[in-house]
C-alpha cells in the first residue's frame, strides 16, 4: 500500500503527463503490429503438370527441286526455360537418332508424360550432335558415277523456340503435349543443287505448337493428341491382363503401347487376338499419342522379319518419298557400291532393326 499511495498522491505536473504519454504511445505500438509478431508460412510449392513432346520437319519448296537422300542428327538433350531438363523417351538417352527426311510426313516421339513443375515457361531448346546430310548433286542421278551423291557434315547445334507457343503457361494437374518443328530450308545453304553448309542453331530453324484437341480435319478422337508412325523394335514386357507390352526400338529408346477392341493383328497370326503378341518378335507398329502420354496402337501390329539391306535401303527411298520420281528411278539403277555408300549413312538412322 505504501508504494500505491506514493504514486497516487505524485502531483499533477510534467512527471505525470510524460508517464501517461508513455502508456498511451505503448498501447498505440501494440494496436498497430496487432500485438507479438508472428511468422507467415512459406506459399506452397506448386504443383507437377506432365509434357509430351513430338518432333517433326518442315521440308523444303518443291521449287528448290532438291534431293535429300538423308539428313539426320543426334537429339542429346531438351530443356524448357532456363533449368529444366526434359528426359528423353527411356533409354534414349545420347542414342536418339532424328532423320527429318521421314519426319516431313510423320511425327516422333521425344518425350511422353514428363513430370515438369508448373510455371510460365519462355523458351524451349534441343541439343543436337553427329549431323549429317547426303543429297543428290544433279536432278537426275547418275548411274555411272559416286560423285552423284555427296554429304555435307553439321556441327554440334542447339535450337531455340522462343515463339508461338511460348511464353508457355502449365498448370498444376495439366497434361500438356508440344509439337517441335525443325524448318530444313532454315537449316540448309543451298544454291541450285548443292548444299554446302548445314546449321541447326540458325535463326528460326525451331519452332514449337501445342498440340490441340483434335479438330473435324484429322481422324483423332477426343483426348488423342497426334500420330506416332512407323514404331519398330523387339517386343517384351507382354501383359495379357492390361493389353499391353513394350517396344525397344534402336534408336529411340524403349515406348509401352497397349492394344483395344479397334487393333488388329497380322495376318500370318491365326488367332486375330492379343495372344499374337510374343516376347522377342520383332514388331513393326502405328501408334496415337493420348493426353496423358500413353500410346495405343492405331490400327494393325505387324510382325517382321530382318530385312535384306538393298530391299531396306529401296522401300525407306520409296515410302519415305525423299526423291523426285526421276531421281528415285536413277538410284534403283545404280551399282551395288554406290547403294552400299548411301546405305552406310542411311542405316545409322533406320529404327528397323
Amino acid at each position: 500500500m505504501f508504494t500505491y499511495r506514493m504514486y497516487s498522491q505524485l502531483p499533477p505536473g510534467p512527471t505525470m503527463n510524460r508517464i501517461l504519454f508513455g502508456l498511451l504511445a505503448f498501447s498505440l505500438v501494440l494496436c498497430a503490429c496487432g500485438g507479438p509478431s508472428k511468422t507467415v508460412p512459406p506459399p506452397p510449392p506448386p504443383g507437377n503438370a506432365t509434357l509430351s513432346l513430338t518432333l517433326r520437319a518442315i521440308p523444303p519448296s518443291p521449287s528448290a527441286n532438291l534431293s535429300i537422300l538423308s539428313f539426320r542428327a543426334t537429339v542429346t538433350g531438351i530443356s524448357l526455360g532456363n533449368a529444366i531438363n526434359v528426359g528423353l523417351v527411356s533409354g534414349a538417352s545420347h542414342i536418339y537418332v532424328a532423320e527429318f527426311t521421314r519426319l516431313q510426313s510423320d511425327s516422333a516421339l521425344l518425350s511422353a508424360a514428363v513430370s515438369i513443375p508448373a510455371g510460365t515457361y519462355d523458351r524451349i531448346a534441343v541439343t543436337f550432335s553427329d549431323v549429317s546430310l547426303t543429297y543428290c548433286t544433279q536432278p537426275y542421278c547418275s548411274s555411272g558415277s559416286s560423285g552423284t551423291l555427296a554429304q555435307v557434315p553439321g556441327s554440334a547445334a542447339t535450337a531455340t523456340a522462343t515463339s508461338d507457343a511460348f511464353p508457355l503457361t502449365v498448370t498444376s494437374g495439366e497434361n500438356l503435349g508440344l509439337a517441335l518443328n525443325v524448318n530444313i530450308p532454315n537449316v540448309i545453304t543451298e544454291q541450285g543443287q548443292t548444299i554446302s553448309a548445314v546449321n541447326l542453331a540458325a535463326a528460326n530453324v525451331l519452332t514449337a505448337s501445342v498440340l490441340q484437341s483434335p479438330s473435324n480435319t484429322t481422324d483423332l478422337s477426343s483426348g488423342q493428341l497426334a500420330h506416332i508412325d512407323d514404331l519398330y523394335g523387339i517386343v517384351s514386357n507382354v501383359s495379357s491382363a492390361s493389353q499391353s507390352f513394350t517396344l525397344a526400338t534402336a534408336f529411340r529408346g524403349t515406348v509401352s503401347l497397349t492394344a483395344n477392341s479397334s487393333t488388329t493383328y497380322d495376318p500370318t497370326c491365326n488367332t486375330q487376338s492379343f495372344s499374337c503378341v510374343t516376347s522377342g518378335a520383332v514388331a513393326a507398329v502405328d501408334a496415337i499419342l493420348n493426353e496423358d502420354g500413353t500410346l495405343t496402337i492405331a490400327t494393325t501390329l505387324q510382325f517382321r522379319s530382318r530385312l535384306p539391306q538393298k530391299t531396306r535401303l529401296r522401300a525407306w527411298s520409296t515410302r519415305r518419298h525423299t526423291l523426285p520420281t526421276r531421281c528415285l528411278t536413277s538410284w534403283l539403277r545404280m551399282p551395288a557400291s554406290i547403294h552400299r555408300k548411301a546405305f552406310l549413312v542411311a542405316q545409322s538412322s533406320r529404327e528397323i532393326l
